[in-house]
């Protein structure tokens, strides 16, 4: 029931129905005026919009990993990667002592020193995603609740949000011009109403998709990967087994 995972919900559920609202809403609409009863609507709708939304979000997921390259790529690295270079100073070089034998001692990798990551800083980054594969199976495991995973479900909730930024207003803009149409036809002040909520969740789109999101989703995955790496070297101390 890969569904009902917490992680799922967040992260991927959730931005689906962020999305998808303006086809709820026009299909809420149009399911009550050919039925007039508000039960029947909402079992009849809600059972085609629960398999629409799982639908959907199994593409969000896609576009979500499609932009994350591309943001990798503009951020100079994955942000588990980058927080773990000798260059970055959101460690400092004692701590970073302390994760390089933790990761020695539970993964079996042997990380780049200081001079290493200079000559061969490539290879420094592989031997880190290497490590943070093993380090996020550890955490799955001694601190499956802890702080590091919701800070990783806003992260994928942001991600996918933003990947599929195209598909949110595309959806805002058929829904509107669904309720449009219908008015036009029906004169029911219910679908101008659907017509204005389409309306302003295209703008939102637009604010979020283009402006916010860009802006605050460095910040989640930095506070994300600062957060694995920590309860990873707890989860070290704890267990020394």
């Amino acid at each position: 029931m890969e569904i009902l995972d917490q992680y799922e919900i967040r992260a991927r559920i959730s931005p689906s129905v962020v999305v998808s609202l303006p086809l709820a809403v026009t299909l809420f609409i149009g399911a009550y005026e050919v039925s007039n009863s508000l039960t029947d609507t909402v079992l009849g709708a809600g059972v085609i919009y629960t398999i629409l939304i799982y639908g959907i979000s199994i593409f969000i997921r896609g576009f979500g990993h499609k932009i994350e390259q591309a943001l990798w790529k503009s951020w100079g690295g994955p942000s588990s990667v980058r927080v773990m270079r000798w260059s970055d100073s959101l460690f400092g070089d004692e701590q970073k002592l302390q994760f390089h034998d933790a990761v020695r001692d539970k993964c079996s990798i042997v990380l780049s020193t200081r001079d290493e990551e200079k000559r061969s800083p490539k290879d420094a980054d592989w031997k880190i995603s290497q490590a943070f594969l093993q380090v996020r199976a550890i955490l799955r495991r001694c601190d499956k609740e802890g702080l590091w995973s919701k800070h990783n479900a806003e992260y994928g909730f942001q991600r996918n949000l933003l990947g599929s930024r195209v598909i949110w207003l595309l959806f805002s803009i058929l829904g509107s011009i669904g309720c449009w149409t219908s008015w036009t036809y029906e004169k029911a002040n219910i679908w101008i109403l659907g017509l204005a909520i389409n309306l302003l969740w295209a703008i939102a789109s637009i604010i979020c998709g283009w402006y916010l999101l860009p802006k605050f989703i460095r910040f989640s995955a930095d506070r994300y990967a600062e957060s694995a790496w920590s309860s990873f070297l707890i989860c070290a101390q704890k267990d020394p087994a």
